[in-house]
């Protein structure tokens, strides 16, 4: 029985050829037929960052506060730290309500394990970020010295991160499969998750008390704690990152068994 439970908590581990060959399908798919390829996990991100620098830093004259030179250039890479983050949510959230219905052929076999479908939408969006994040390091080695040893904690606080998206993204997949409008309701989720977390701003300048609840969006603990050891240097709020680990580990189970429940009924309604 538990090896069993194992098993479906971590399909890429028993499966792991299979794995590996749809991740390596999927990322080349995602950009077969455009003309500039994988260059566009580079350049998306940084549009969306030239966007919202101009619109945030740039009209409203949005500054942080005890990070850098307090400029335009600091906010601007500041605010990219945290882009990156929701580009990885908004990946793996905005295509996950059609995960199944995007595989039929997948789902009428018994035998496939459907479970990894999901970590392979996850990881798909993992490799965006890792492509953002290598841009980010050089422009803070570049424009804001010193990059010390406290990155190498990055991978400490994206990991949790992880479980959450992979856990939604379970749970968000196998209910799309009955209600199809779930697809068409996810751009305007992913777009409250990014305002409604310490992107543009710190926690501190929420309104009121809004700004203790926002610690309940699953990209208020990573964007603020990646933020602690690139731009101030120190060693991430390990007791923090513990709570949200576990609660990660929570989400991740409770996506798993949300999608074992209703796997059951997907030939029956594709």
């Amino acid at each position: 029985m538990t090896v069993r439970l194992l098993e479906l908590a971590l399909p890429f581990v028993r499966h792991h050829a299979l794995f590996r060959a749809l991740h390596r399908r999927e990322l080349a798919s995602r950009y077969r037929d455009s003309f500039l390829g994988s260059l566009w996990m580079a350049i998306t991100p940084l549009l969306m960052l030239a966007l919202y620098t101009f619109v945030f830093g740039v009209i409203f004259k949005s500054r942080w506060q005890g990070m850098g030179d307090g400029g335009i250039a600091t906010y601007a890479i500041v605010l990219f730290s945290g882009l990156l983050l929701h580009g990885m949510l908004a990946d793996t959230l905005g295509r996950a309500p059609r995960l199944m219905l995007e595989e039929p052929n997948y789902v009428t076999k018994v035998v496939f394990p459907l479970e990894l479908l999901g970590w392979v939408n996850m990881l798909t969006a993992l490799v965006h970020y890792l492509v953002g994040l290598t841009i980010l390091l050089v422009v803070i080695a570049l424009v804001m010295p010193p990059l010390t040893f406290n990155a190498l904690w990055l991978p400490l606080i994206v990991a949790p991160y992880m479980l959450y998206l992979v856990g939604i993204s379970w749970a968000l997949s196998a209910v799309g499969v009955y209600l199809r409008d779930l697809y068409l309701l996810m751009n305007t989720i992913i777009s409250l998750l990014l305002f409604l977390s310490p992107i543009f701003y710190t926690r501190d300048k929420a309104p009121g008390g809004m700004g203790k609840w926002l610690i309940l969006n699953p990209l208020t603990v990573p964007v603020e704690q990646a933020r602690e050891i690139l731009f101030k240097h120190q060693s991430p709020q390990f007791a923090t990152l513990a709570w949200y680990a576990l609660g990660g580990v929570v989400v991740y189970l409770a996506g798993l068994l949300v999608f074992q429940k209703l796997r059951r009924g997907f030939s029956d309604v594709m």
